[in-house]
């Protein structure tokens, strides 16, 4: 469920906002955006098989540590980028 959900929306999502810049060459961007998702898998693979008992929210919080500070540093950073994209994008 995890591969099908990755694949599927890094294949979805991703390539609508490249192939305004890509043009010609958009199925670049299909393959990139494929590579990428794979990637995740391989990482949401990796942790399941290291925390075999924990789910990917318990990993995160042992991980990063995440208290309130850590949200509101990940929340502005999420806020920068896509802002960021937005005005690349333009």
């Amino acid at each position: 469920m995890v591969i099908i959900f990755t694949i599927g929306g890094s294949i979805l999502n991703v390539p609508a906002l490249l192939v305004n810049l890509a043009k010609q060459d958009a199925w670049i961007s299909y393959i990139i955006t494929t590579l990428v998702g794979l990637c995740f898998v391989f990482l949401y693979n990796k942790l399941a098989s290291i925390y075999p008992s924990k789910t990917y929210v318990e990993v995160n919080e042992k991980y990063w540590e995440m208290g309130w500070e850590s949200f509101g540093t990940a929340l502005s950073f999420f806020i920068f980028c896509t802002f960021r994209l937005l005005y690349c994008m333009k």
